[in-house]
């Protein structure tokens, strides 16, 4: 198959090839798949126009690289933006990329080949981690985005052995690629493209990498506690808050009452996750045997959440368990009992602190010493990539199966948040219902990663009021960055308010708050 059955770069893309002195021209470039970049959410009809009436002109789609950032004040009108890698960006910019290829036979005229479907052949393509240059070698080393040996359904990278390139890992992932015939030379030829996936930016970055790991002395796991954390997040630091109430902000009954309510279900939630024979121990009213796990059910059946309405935490924890419906505010549940306010609690909050973290078991590692090794999360995302499009011919067998193209030129992929990247307009509906029940009906889907730096910037705003006066407290010495977790309305809101407040400080300087905003009513019917 390959002696006579080859990839090359786009038909309408050779005579390009070939005049690229400075670009790899001749054998290397005919041969390597191409990157095209389209500025438009109808791109697919753009590359059909465009192939059916100048498909010369596909060159000029050619990504490259290419920066949209804003230019800097005092630099001269032409300021070009400092970009020398090719990186491709998300369709949340506008941006749509297609990798292109030519399937032809190797005769004179290269006359397309087109594949069988009808016996199990196919055309796609792979994506790859570029690394390198590889030691002496100087080539660059790949690694297959395939299955995970060690986590069914799963994904990681696979390094390819130098010798293999050409052919396809074991579960390496497929992306398709669909035809495009267009007229040329009074006939017509076919042009195969695949979407790029830069979407799934993420996914790739956080994937681990299988490599052999060096042996590591047993001890103790410094991977943060995911267990802990929410324990922390969810019940503790709400009620530490809920302890040390803002003599600036009278919080009515009714709203602390609902906050305890979601406090206990919170903590009876993670009980019956991470310490389920803690919980069935205080459901059963039975001391467990475990020390640690005695002495905080002891804490929970003594210390009071409330004084006031005489309630144990056992008490709240298994009624706000047993009417989670209620108050989750749940169609037909029923009102919601009253379960005290943690606010009258005379609880001390480091000691159930270190009461929850010594009934928590040692984490299990995901991975022994010796076995696997994780690929950090790379804060700033510059990994490289490269595509191979594979020709499947799987009735082939025991012969070779697949042919591989030559990789196309290595290309990032950038963040949303890229400040390269160019700029589309995007509307965000605010939520209708912003109480504490509907709010908290949305999953967790938006994450921010958050450097050190931006994390003590934020840590500084301590009172609104005075940093709306420049007033900023002294920045935190801690070494760490975070990675925060919203609902999609709850950030919006945030947003929102971040933006006014930037807003009415810059109105100061420019006046220009009477053009910034519009807003426009819209008749919403009572609930009432």
């Amino acid at each position: 198959m390959s002696a006579t059955v080859r990839w090359v770069t786009g038909a309408p893309l050779w005579a390009a090839a070939v005049g690229r002195p400075g670009d790899g021209a001749g054998p290397e470039a005919m041969l390597r798949p191409e990157l095209l970049r389209f500025a438009s959410d109808s791109f697919m009809d753009d590359l059909a126009a465009l192939l059916l009436r100048r498909p010369a002109e596909l060159a000029e789609h050619l990504a490259r690289p290419a920066g949209f950032r804003n230019r800097p004040p005092g630099a001269p009108a032409d300021w070009p933006p400092p970009l020398d890698v090719l990186k491709l960006y998300q369709p949340l910019h506008g941006d749509f990329n297609l990798v292109v290829a030519s399937l032809v036979c190797g005769l004179t005229g290269l006359p397309d080949h087109g594949p069988r479907p009808g016996d199990g052949e196919r055309l796609c393509f792979v994506l790859r981690r570029a690394q390198g240059p590889d030691g002496a070698s100087g080539s660059v080393r790949e690694l297959a985005w395939a299955g995970d040996p060690e986590a069914p359904g799963a994904r990681c990278w696979l390094p390819v052995a130098a010798g293999a390139r050409d052919s396809l890992a074991p579960d390496e992932e497929l992306f398709p690629m669909f035809p495009v015939n267009y007229p040329a030379d009074g006939g017509q030829r076919r042009l195969y493209a695949g979407l790029v996936p830069v979407s799934s930016r993420e996914t790739f970055r956080a994937a681990r990498t299988v490599e052999p790991a060096p042996d590591v002395p047993a001890g103790p796991s410094r991977e943060p506690d995911a267990r802990w954390t929410e324990f922390e997040s969810a019940v503790l630091g709400p009620l530490a808050g809920l302890r040390r109430p803002d003599p600036g902000r009278a919080l009515g009954e009714e709203l602390l009452s609902e906050a305890t309510a979601f406090l206990l279900l919170d903590f009876a939630d993670l009980l019956q996750r991470h310490l389920p024979h803690l919980w069935d121990a205080l459901r059963t009213r039975t001391r467990p045997a475990q020390p640690a796990a005695a002495r905080l059910y002891d804490d929970l059946l003594g210390e009071l959440a409330d004084p006031v309405a005489r309630l144990t935490w056992r008490d709240g924890l298994v009624a706000a368990a047993g009417q989670w419906a209620s108050i989750a505010g749940e169609p037909g549940s029923g009102p919601r009992r009253p379960l005290g306010n943690a606010r009258n609690s005379t609880t001390d909050v480091s000691a159930l602190r270190q009461g929850i973290r010594d009934a928590l078991p040692p984490p299990v590692p995901a991975t022994t010493p010796g076995d696997l090794q994780l690929t950090k999360l790379d804060p700033t995302g510059e990994s490289d990539y490269l595509i191979r499009c594979v020709y499947s011919k799987p009735r082939c067998a025991p012969a070779r199966t697949e042919l591989l193209s030559a990789p196309t030129r290595r290309f990032r992929i950038a963040s949303v948040f890229d400040p390269d990247a160019p700029a589309r307009t995007i509307r965000i509906p605010m939520p209708v219902d912003t109480g504490v029940k509907d709010l908290r009906k949305y999953r967790k889907g938006v994450g921010f990663v958050l450097s050190n730096q931006l994390r003590a910037q934020m840590d500084r705003l301590t009172d609104l009021k005075k940093a709306l006066d420049g007033d900023l407290a002294d920045e935190e010495e801690i070494d760490l960055g975070v990675v925060c977790q919203f609902s999609l309305p709850v950030i919006t809101i945030c947003a929102l308010m971040v933006l006014i407040v930037f807003v009415f400080l810059l109105d100061i300087v420019f006046f220009w708050k009477s053009f910034f905003r519009l807003c426009l009513p819209i008749p919403v019917r009572s609930k009432r």
